[in-house]
């Protein structure tokens, strides 16, 4: 369920990649692009791994 909730948060993240790569080349701060790829990348992992926590103690808990 929490899935659900927090997959489409996690693909918008991906998919505002490009857009801030291209708005901080335009700026001119492209030692800034590698960063903040990095840091979402990172960001979505780390909300698939929270995610997957929660649905595998919902799991255990739920008797078969």
């Amino acid at each position: 369920m929490m899935l659900r909730r927090l997959l489409p948060l996690a693909l918008f993240a991906l998919l505002m990649l490009p857009a801030a790569a291209m708005a901080a080349e335009e700026a001119g701060q492209k030692e800034y692009v590698t960063e903040l790829f990095i840091g979402l990348i990172v960001l979505v992992i780390a909300i698939f791994a929270v995610i997957a926590g929660f649905e595998a103690s919902k799991a255990r808990r739920k008797p078969h």
